[in-house]
């Protein structure tokens, strides 16, 4: 990543409240852009289901949230995420948006004890 690139997290990311199911992370890298997001779900594709809402309504990626939130509902059921090899709990999603790369790493994570 380069030192330009921008990271947006705060004001979208954090807001998970106190919702059943695990914790995920998903990183979205996008024409230089870096997206990094937390949501609960009961697995990676709900993961990747609950994200694509957080797209459509929080709109952190400028003129394209929906489009990639479409996309990746779209292509859902063809083109699950993929499993890492040789990795545990990282899946990964690739897509294209007006030709550029779209590339998403979905990231299960373990919330601290301290629950910050």
């Amino acid at each position: 990543m380069t030192a330009s690139a921008p990271i947006a997290a705060g004001r979208f990311s954090r807001q998970l409240g106190c919702m059943a199911g695990r914790l995920f992370t998903i990183a979205c890298e996008f024409r230089g852009g870096t997206y990094i997001s937390q949501v609960r779900a009961s697995d990676e594709r709900d993961a990747v289901r609950e994200w694509a809402d957080l797209l459509r309504r929080q709109r952190p990626i400028k003129k394209v949230s929906t489009y990639i939130a479409r996309r990746m509902s779209d292509r859902f059921d063809d083109d699950p995420p993929t499993a890492l090899e040789g990795l545990s709990g990282v899946w990964c999603l690739v897509d294209l948006c007006g030709g550029d790369l779209v590339l998403t790493n979905i990231i299960e994570s373990v919330q601290p004890a301290n629950g910050s």
